[in-house]
């Protein structure tokens, strides 16, 4: 197989993005995930290949985030939660 289709792996960019948003912004469970997957999106994917997924999707963001990490703390501003809070009533 060609190195650049094996980089790529058996899914997709949206499918991805997908996993990774269901894994990490909606908590879902590799469970939960799968069976959404087949359910709904009509793609059966072991629990392995889900694994490899998210180890790539982490493996991404893994420069960005360290850039992030040195550039918070010279900020003057830093609006990282926007729920409100009621200060005095």
């Amino acid at each position: 197989m060609p190195a650049h289709i094996a980089k790529g792996g058996l899914v997709g960019l949206e499918l991805t993005a997908l996993i990774a948003f269901m894994k990490g912004a909606c908590h879902a469970s590799f469970s939960t995930i799968r069976t959404f997957l087949r359910d709904v999106v009509g793609v059966t994917i072991s629990r392995g290949e889900l694994s490899k997924v998210l180890g790539k999707v982490s493996a991404a963001l893994e420069k960005p985030y360290e850039e992030l990490l040195l550039l918070l703390p010279g900020e003057a501003v830093v609006n990282a939660d926007e729920t409100g809070h009621k200060d005095n009533g």
